[in-house]
Order: structure tokens, then C-alpha cells, then sequence
């Protein structure tokens, strides 16, 4: 035995309940050969492999981000980007200076976006209505995507640039809000809708792709993430990431459902192809996730326009189990998000009627978020082999304007333990780039 690497003189964590500790690791190849005692993987290994002292370290196992966006987060690297996430930008003084620096030394025309814009932890930053941003930038394309970027705003030179007026049909499971007379008021709600309206800024070109998409893979492995699911892989970029020989992450890739596919390779054992992703709702924080209750009438939802107001679904049940029967027979895995639990019984029935017409006993079909999903809920998922996959984030970061919107049902948000008495398989994520890691 050659081993490449050795690893001791810490606890190393097994993830094996009959082992659940031990005192080296050996790695060749990027493949563990052998795990036991010091003694024994030292003496497998031999005189000439590389041993490296945890000096008292623990090690653990690779972590998996079942929920992240790499290609969103490379192109939030990109050139003519602000970013303005809360960890970035923690006031709204703060966002507003950056954002006039960048307008002070943009060349005119030149198109800018905005990225991580937040009402909730900094309110005082108001809508950015056309209007507002004509104001702010008077001579650039200016266009707004919001932290969930299930929102997005335009100035008239942004909505211009993206080709965005009264002829442009919605895309499927998304929109453009229009006036009285169908003219788009420069808000976008939904993918792809709201990436339309981002503009330019986000496009990364094929150059930029491999410094870019390398530095968002290191930042990942950095954090101890060694695969990462990429839930939003643009059908049309696929080559482009196929064609990242080395990366420092594992990636699984779901492709948009509603965007057009792309015939292309399915991928290797460090990039690969899975399923399909579909949004079948939107996001508490824009009032767009799909509810059987009303927001609450406080100022906080008051303040961002949705008091009383309930979301809606996306798709209906028919369109959901069409995209379902169409994966299924394709072998494909399905991920979907949904938050609100009038989005969540939408999908769960349109699983059901397409199992029934397509049964397959290992589907991993997978729900994304799950934060108003009910006890019920979750022994329905499990009774259909459904897995969930728990965005607690949402806890950390908005935790504490939850009640302000929800009530009383803030306090069953994201139910892990509902989910484990369900039997329900959990992963937990962060869907970075809408949280900062």
C-alpha cells in the first residue's frame, strides 16, 4: 500500500456508529483506503506517505450543501455588481453609500446591479421603484435584485437594456407587475423573470467563468463543504461548468425547469447532472410564498405592502405533475421548491398522481425549504417517499420579524423534529448566496 496521505494525532469522527472514532485516516487518490489505530494505517501505508499531525484537531467528514446556487454566487463576482447582503452592508446608510459610489463611477451607460437588497433587517431602505431608481441613476441601467431574488426592479434604462415593455410575454412560472394599461411598472416577480430584470451585470462571460466559478467552489471548500447541490443550473451554461476539470467541490446540478433545456453532456464524478428543478411558490420575505393564511397587519408587513395579503402558486397542479411524470420517466430526480403549505399540498398531490402513473420505488423526489410545512404534511412525504430538505437559516436571519408576519405560526417554522417523527430522510442547507455562508 502506497497512501498518498496520513492523517493523526486527533479524534477523527467515523459518521460509523459501530466506529464512531478513530485514530488515523489514509487517503490515495482522493479515495479513504484505510481508517483504524495510528499503529495499523501507519504501518498500511508505509515509509513513504506524507503524514500530517492534527495536533489535537478533530476531522471530520466533507460537509454536503444540499441547497446552493454556485452559478449565482459566481455571477454575483462579476463585474458591474453591488453587493449590498446585510453581512456586507448592515445599514441602510450603508447600502445607499455604495451604491452612489459605484453610480459616481460608472461610465454612462454602463449597466449596474444591485444584489442582496433587504427591507427586513435594514428598513429603513425604501422599495426601489423605476421611479426611484431613474433617480439614482439617471444615465445607467440600474435594476435591483432582491436577497431572495425572487424580486427584482428595473430603471427605464435597465428595463430597456433587457428588452422588458408591454409586448414581452411572461415567462412560465413568473412575471413582470404591469399597470392599469399592461405596461410593466419595473417589477419583476419570480425566476426567470426576475434574472431578466437584473440585466446584464449577471451574465458572466465564458472567460470569466472559470476564475469566477473557482473562486465561489474555493470559498465552499474553505467553509469544510466538499458537495454542494446546485439548485438553478441555467440549461444554456452547462458546458461551461462541465468543462471545470478540476473543481474543489462535488457538484450535483438540478437545471431551471422553465428555462429551455440543452442537450449536453451529463457529467463525471465531480460535476453531474441529477433532475430538474421548479419554483412552486415564492418567498416569505415578498409575500409571494403560497399560504392558506394571510400575512399578519402589523407595521412590519405593513411596511413591505403585505398585510392581509396571502401568495399564490406558481403552476397549477396539472403543469406540476406533468414536469414530475416527464422527470420520473426520464429517471430523473426532482427538487422543488416550496415553502407555504397551500404550495406544498399543490405538490404533494401532483407527486401522488404521478407516481401512480409512473412508480418508482427510489424517485427522491426532494421539497426545498419546507417552512410552513405541517406534521401532516411531512407524514404524507413520508408515506410517498419523499425527502425534505430545511432551510434553518431562515431562523437565524429574520428569527426575529417572523411573528411580526406570521403570528403564532412562526413558531413551527422549518419543523425538523415534525419532519425525524415523520421518518422523513432531512437535509439541512443555507442556499448561499441568499445567506452570506
Amino acid at each position: 500500500m502506497n497512501d498518498e496521505l496520513v492523517l493523526t494525532g486527533g479524534p477523527i469522527v467515523t459518521m460509523d456508529p459501530a466506529n464512531p472514532t478513530a485514530e488515523a485516516v489514509a487517503v490515495s487518490g482522493g479515495v479513504i483506503t484505510a481508517v483504524g489505530t495510528r499503529a495499523a494505517v501507519l504501518g498500511l501505508a508505509g515509509p513513504s506517505a506524507e503524514v500530517v499531525d492534527l495536533g489535537g484537531n478533530a476531522l471530520l467528514p466533507g460537509f454536503v450543501e444540499a441547497h446552493g446556487h454556485p452559478s449565482l454566487g459566481m455571477s454575483f463576482r462579476g463585474r458591474g455588481v453591488i453587493d449590498v447582503r446585510a453581512p456586507v452592508c448592515p445599514t441602510s446608510e450603508q447600502v445607499l453609500a455604495k451604491v452612489r459610489a459605484a453610480v459616481a463611477t460608472a461610465q454612462p451607460g454602463e449597466a449596474l446591479t444591485i444584489v442582496g437588497w433587504e427591507e427586513l433587517l435594514r428598513p429603513e431602505l425604501p422599495e426601489p421603484t423605476r421611479e426611484y431608481l431613474d433617480h439614482l441613476a439617471p444615465r445607467n441601467p440600474l435594476a435591483v435584485l432582491h436577497n431572495s431574488a425572487h424580486s427584482a426592479w428595473g430603471n427605464t434604462l435597465a428595463m430597456a437594456a433587457a428588452g422588458i415593455n408591454r409586448d414581452t410575454p411572461d415567462p412560465a412560472g413568473s412575471w413582470f407587475v404591469r399597470d392599469e394599461n399592461g405596461d410593466p411598472t419595473g417589477r419583476a416577480e419570480e425566476i426567470p423573470a426576475t434574472i431578466m430584470m437584473a440585466g446584464a451585470p449577471l451574465a458572466v462571460t465564458p472567460e470569466e467563468v472559470p476564475v469566477l466559478l473557482a473562486r465561489e467552489y474555493a470559498a465552499y471548500a474553505a467553509a469544510g463543504v466538499t458537495t454542494v447541490g446546485e439548485l438553478a443550473l441555467d440549461p444554456s451554461s452547462r458546458p461551461l461548468f462541465h468543462a471545470q476539470a478540476h473543481p474543489a467541490v462535488r457538484v450535483r446540478a438540478y437545471r431551471m425547469s422553465n428555462w429551455p433545456d440543452v442537450d449536453g453532456p451529463a457529467g463525471g464524478p465531480l460535476f453531474r447532472d441529477v433532475g430538474v428543478k421548479l419554483w412552486a411558490d415564492g418567498s416569505p420575505w415578498v409575500g409571494t410564498f403560497a399560504a392558506s393564511f394571510p400575512y399578519q397587519d402589523t407595521e412590519v408587513s405593513r411596511r413591505l405592502g403585505v398585510a392581509g395579503k396571502r401568495g399564490c402558486c406558481n403552476y397549477t397542479q396539472a403543469q406540476v405533475r406533468a414536469l414530475c411524470l416527464e422527470a420520473l420517466a426520464a429517471g430523473e430526480q426532482i427538487a422543488v421548491h416550496a415553502q407555504g403549505d397551500t404550495a406544498i399540498d399543490l405538490v404533494l398531490d401532483a407527486i401522488e398522481a404521478a407516481l401512480r402513473e409512473v412508480p418508482r420505488e427510489d424517485h427522491r423526489t426532494r421539497l426545498e425549504h419546507c417552512c410552513l410545512m405541517t406534521g401532516r404534511q411531512y407524514r404524507r412525504a413520508a408515506e410517498l417517499g419523499v425527502t425534505c430538505s430545511l432551510f434553518l437559516a431562515h431562523v437565524r436571519y429574520w428569527g426575529d420579524v417572523m411573528g411580526e408576519l406570521f403570528g403564532e405560526r412562526a413558531q413551527g417554522w422549518t419543523a425538523a423534529r415534525s419532519a425525524l417523527d415523520a421518518g422523513i430522510r432531512v437535509s439541512l442547507h443555507n442556499d448561499v448566496p441568499v445567506t452570506p455562508s
